[in-house]
């Protein structure tokens, strides 16, 4: 035993951890991870831009009816959510998890930033448990 050399001591631990970041390098290139993560930190770099269409989804009766009060948006639930910016940054189609008093959904805001403000197109509240969507905003694109 004291005679092997280190390839041989250390092989079964070493070919696993191998195999095992092998694959992993093979995932994060042929996936769009990185694109995901960065759109991520985008948003939540730029927190008025759920905060305002939460509030104008606070305006809405079905909302107000279905969930109660909207709680604000924190930190993890954009972490947690789906972004996807488009057009240089100057579009984006993002979800995340939304909390009232009375239950639960999720936010989806398709927005375009018009120099340093976001013009919402469309903004939606899906409540998963009853089944429904509500349609706060709607603009139609032509």
């Amino acid at each position: 035993m004291e005679n092997q050399n280190w390839w041989q001591r250390n092989w079964k631990w070493v070919i696993p951890t191998l195999g095992f970041f092998l694959i992993l390098m093979g995932v994060l290139f042929t996936t769009d991870i990185d694109e995901n993560v960065s759109d991520i930190a985008k948003a939540y770099a730029d927190p008025q831009l759920v905060e305002n269409a939460l509030i104008k989804a606070q305006t809405n009766k079905e909302v107000q009816h279905l969930l109660g009060t909207l709680n604000s948006i924190d930190k993890m639930a954009i972490i947690e959510g789906n972004v996807k910016y488009s057009n240089n940054n100057t579009s984006v189609d993002i979800s995340v998890r939304v909390k009232g008093d009375k239950g639960k959904g999720r936010i989806r805001i398709v927005a375009e930033r018009i120099g340093e403000v976001w013009e919402y197109n469309k903004i939606s509240i899906g409540i998963k448990k009853i089944k429904k969507t509500i349609l706060i905003l709607e603009l139609n694109q032509e």
